[in-house]
C-alpha cells in the first residue's frame, strides 16, 4: 500500500504534469478521498470527494465513474449523520 506521503505526492505529481482541472487530477483527488475515508478522516475525505466531483463533472468524465465517486461522498456524509444530503447523493448515483 502506498504512503500517506506518495499519495500527496501523486497528487502534486498530476496537477504539475495535467493541470489542477485535469481527469487526472480529478481521479487523484478521488483516490486521496478514499484513503481519508479509510482513515476516518471523514472532513477531509469530502472536501476532496467534493473537489473531485467538480473536476471529473466538469472535464466529461465516464459516468460509472462519477456515479461511484457520488456513492462515496454519500457514504462519506452518512458517516457524519448528514443523512439528507447523503440520500440525495446516492439518488444521484443510482440515476446515472
Amino acid at each position: 500500500m502506498a504512503s500517506v506521503t506518495d499519495s500527496g505526492e501523486a497528487l502534486r505529481l498530476a496537477q504539475s504534469e495535467f493541470g489542477g482541472a485535469s481527469l487526472e487530477t480529478g481521479r487523484a483527488l478521488a483516490l486521496l478521498g478514499r484513503l481519508r475515508q479509510t482513515q476516518g478522516r471523514y472532513d477531509v475525505a469530502e472536501q476532496l470527494y467534493r473537489r473531485a466531483l467538480h473536476i471529473l463533472g466538469a472535464g466529461g468524465a465516464q459516468q460509472t465513474e462519477l456515479s461511484w465517486l457520488l456513492n462515496d461522498l454519500a457514504q462519506v456524509l452518512e458517516r457524519r449523520e448528514q443523512w439528507q444530503q447523503a440520500k440525495e447523493l446516492y439518488a444521484r448515483a443510482l440515476q446515472i
